[in-house]
């Protein structure tokens, strides 16, 4: 609680779903240009998950990094990773080691 990120991982994935929803609306369709601007080295398949949002943040003693993808079949996953330690600076593979947990789980979801 002395750490100022209050959003859990169920937050973060409400937090994607409902702008998967707003986005939806054709004024708010730039959405998906915005958050697909940059996947942070996912690399998932294009033909098999055309559409891939990313957001993470991060600030002493907290990484969060979380994707949004669409399959080729419309079916929807967030995957979101947080770290937290409130006593000790994370470690720096812990950026490399998110996007690979994360391409691990979409593989999963996708039957690899």
């Amino acid at each position: 609680d002395r750490i100022e990120w209050f959003a859990s991982p169920d937050d973060l994935c409400r937090t994607f779903a409902g702008l998967h929803q707003l986005q939806q609306n054709t004024e708010l369709a730039p959405l998906d240009d915005v958050l697909s601007k940059e996947d942070f080295g996912l690399d998932l398949d294009p033909q098999q998950w055309p559409t891939v949002w990313y957001k993470g943040g991060s600030e002493a003693g907290v990484l969060t990094t979380g994707w949004l993808a669409t399959d080729a079949q419309d079916a929807t996953y967030v995957v979101e990773v947080m770290l937290a330690n409130p006593d000790a600076a994370l470690p720096a593979e812990s950026i490399t080691t998110d996007v690979k947990l994360a391409k691990q789980i979409f593989g999963l979801l996708a039957g690899d």
